[in-house]
């Protein structure tokens, strides 16, 4: 892997400070932006750009080079109004396609993504150093600068993580999938190579047949595509998005922001893949402690204070939800009851299937709660209002509180990170809480 760095002097922005990253690329990706003849200054903008769009594209469908929105505001907010000095050219050039679909009535902006060829075609990498600004930095808040301080004084064990990724690799080249009729769900959102959508299994496999491919399931997402190719594009993935974030740790660009979304903390340990994580959290004897089904509990406790009842609110508080499902549903472990949740609970209304109406007989209060919620503020709203008010209990109260008793500490998600010696100082403080919110759950330590 080579490196190159980009000394682009960026534009002073009044109280804002740069940070950095380092950005592993397809080799031919970056041939590519550096034959465009932009100024540092643009090509810096244009590597940034090509990131978000990567990086956006793999949270939420698990590869690179899916359509991401990206409206004007956005462009405005982070590039300026000149971001068509570095947009043009890329999109001529075909580094990136556009989906050309805008509405100003809609509220539909364009969708962006990098061109897919990049990452099944080149499995050589270089890595660039960019420089940005972040609107979700903030150092006047002390959840965040205390955060930065308990990340840094981590020990970087480099060669247990390459370690960790030359077995992740190895895994994923000697991955089976489920295929065709061996898939039990009766409706599923497949993703073809250009588009995700929702199909009828049988209808997919019509579709798959007529197309010399297969439908196959990996980690509870679903491809119409040709399997080899998509594991080829996967160890692609894999070996860059991995580097991204070991080369990230090595160069110190530690990263604590608040997302504008869901408020909650966005860091290096966040969103680190648990094979790499594994590996810090046992050089450095940390612990994790976190509420059990922790959305689940939430969405319980708002039910319940709406008046419904039901089994799902106990199920949820007790800590048993993912256990009931399983052998309610005959599933075949907890993991396949934690999927399907995720999948009916946070998909829009209309998604049905064989595990919908499964759960349906068993929680009809959630079905309905949830479906009718989804309808009336949009299905992706569900999950945000949740993460929420997992944000406002897990950062603004428990973390700041330990921060504030000089308990090292960072949260991610539904859980606090922390070292084993503090583990009971973080239980009883979370306890604590959430027994003041009215907050029922249970708790673990791992």
């Amino acid at each position: 892997m080579s490196q190159i760095t980009i000394m682009a002097k960026l534009p002073k922005l009044k109280g804002s400070t740069p940070q950095y990253k380092q950005v592993v690329l397809p080799t031919q990706l970056f041939d590519d932006i550096e034959a465009l003849g932009l100024s540092n200054i643009q090509k810096n903008k244009a590597y940034h750009f090509i990131d978000y769009l990567m990086v956006q594209s793999d949270r939420k469908y698990g590869m690179p080079y899916c359509f991401t929105s990206f409206s004007y505001g956005l462009f405005l907010e982070i590039f300026n109004s000149k971001y068509m000095k570095f947009v043009r050219p890329l999109k001529e050039l075909g580094i990136i396609d556009c989906d050309e679909v805008f509405s100003v009535d809609g509220n539909k902006p364009h969708n962006y993504r990098v061109h897919k060829d990049y990452f099944t075609t080149d499995d050589t990498t270089t890595k660039v150093q960019v420089a940005y600004y972040s609107n979700e930095y903030d150092d006047s808040e002390e959840v965040i600068t205390k955060s930065v301080d308990f990340i840094k004084s981590l020990y970087i064990p480099y060669d247990g993580l390459r370690e960790a990724l030359k077995q992740k690799l190895y895994d994923i080249a000697v991955a089976e999938y489920v295929t065709n009729h061996g898939i039990k769900e009766e409706r599923i959102k497949v993703f073809d190579g250009e588009r995700h959508y929702y199909i009828g299994r049988d209808k997919a496999i019509e579709k798959a047949t007529k197309w010399g491919v297969e439908v196959f399931e990996d980690g509870g997402k679903y491809f119409l595509m040709d399997k080899s190719e998509y594991k080829k594009m996967k160890l692609n993935h894999i070996k860059r998005s991995y580097q991204t974030v070991i080369e990230n740790l090595r160069a110190g660009n530690i990263h604590v922001g608040r997302n504008r979304t869901n408020n909650r903390l966005d860091t290096n340990l966040t969103n680190m893949p648990s094979c790499l994580y594994n590996v810090i959290a046992k050089a450095n004897s940390l612990m994790q402690v976190d509420a059990v089904n922790s959305q689940y509990a939430i969405l319980a406790d708002i039910m319940r204070n709406e008046g419904i009842e039901g089994d799902f609110i106990k199920d949820a508080q007790d800590g048993n939800l993912y256990e009931n499902v399983e052998q309610k549903l005959n599933l075949e472990d907890r993991d396949a009851a934690k999927k399907g949740l995720m999948q009916v609970i946070f998909a829009p209304s209309f998604y049905g299937g064989t595990f919908k109406d499964g759960l349906n007989k068993i929680y009809p209060e959630l079905i309905a709660f949830t479906d009718g919620y989804k309808e009336d503020k949009g299905h992706n709203q569900l999950a945000i209002m949740l993460q929420k008010f997992e944000s406002g209990m897990y950062i603004d109260e428990i973390s700041n509180e330990l921060q504030k008793n000089g308990v090292e500490c960072t949260s991610k998600h539904d859980s606090i990170i922390c070292r084993a010696s503090d583990v009971d100082v973080v239980l009883d403080t979370m306890k604590e809480k959430m027994m003041l919110n009215g907050f029922v759950c249970q708790l673990k330590a791992s």
